[in-house]
């Protein structure tokens, strides 16, 4: 046991619980598990409310993670380490969150967390066991978290018509992702939303009105996109303010 700012941090090794001041714990580290297949957030005599923002090393062995019964707080960017990472279970009795097609959303349906980076990798797994090419959110979902598909491989992301906001890093290094539409009610798009999107073919923009997008984004990541590797983009005009070199 080791007192750090004031916290108990229990070990558990490989795993890392801090206590928290409500006497809850937090998951804040774990460490390299080689041959360890799955990662259950829970813990023999601890309530395991919460998850820190990047508790896991690089890691090529966890495929499935289990979100405990009392887990309640989780960032979708807590996974993005996971390489071999294809599905998540969430307890029965958990009030927070659910799964559909291995994909973490919050119980209602309105926020999306986190596509496995694994997930539809090999035909007849996840997504593609549907017989699907690309994946179509729910729409339900009005918000989907920063990296939440971060390295995955599909071709066609369809977005849902209440989303409003596009944050960090969201389809970051999709590099088998072709065409995307922005919804109409899209307000802002964050900074690298659509980094190293290398196969981008088509970007529709449905907005009226212009979203909101950093400087690096407009001048970095689409733009590098748009010079580079789109033969056919669908923008209205306002958008072509944004671009130096359409």
């Amino acid at each position: 046991v080791e007192l750090v700012f004031g916290a108990e941090k229990v070990y558990d090794e490989p795993v890392t619980y801090t206590e928290k001041e409500d006497g809850t714990f937090e998951l804040t580290a774990v460490a390299n598990r080689e041959n360890k297949t799955e990662f259950r957030v829970e813990a023999e005599g601890k309530v395991v409310s919460s998850i820190a923002r990047h508790p896991f090393k690089w890691d090529s062995y966890i495929e499935t993670v289990y979100i405990g019964k009392d887990v309640k707080e989780l960032r979708g960017e807590t996974f993005v380490n996971l390489r071999a990472l294809k599905n998540f279970v969430v307890d029965e009795e958990n009030k927070y969150f659910t799964v559909e097609d291995g994909i973490l959303f919050s119980k209602d349906m309105t926020r999306l967390l986190c596509c496995p980076m694994s997930n539809g990798m090999n035909e007849g797994e996840g997504i593609l066991a549907k017989g699907q090419e690309g994946y179509i959110i729910p729409p339900s979902v009005q918000k989907i978290d920063a990296d939440a598909f971060y390295y995955c491989k599909f071709p066609h992301i369809v977005l849902p018509s209440k989303l409003t906001y596009i944050d960090s890093g969201t389809f970051a290094n999709c590099t088998n992702l072709k065409d995307i539409t922005i919804p109409a009610n899209v307000k802002a798009i964050a900074n690298g939303a659509f980094y190293l999107c290398n196969s981008m073919e088509n970007m529709y923009f449905m907005p009226k009105t212009p979203p909101a997008m950093t400087e690096g984004l407009a001048n970095s990541y689409i733009n590098y996109t748009l010079k580079y590797n789109f033969y056919a983009v669908f923008l209205p005009m306002y958008v072509c303010t944004l671009f130096n070199n359409l």
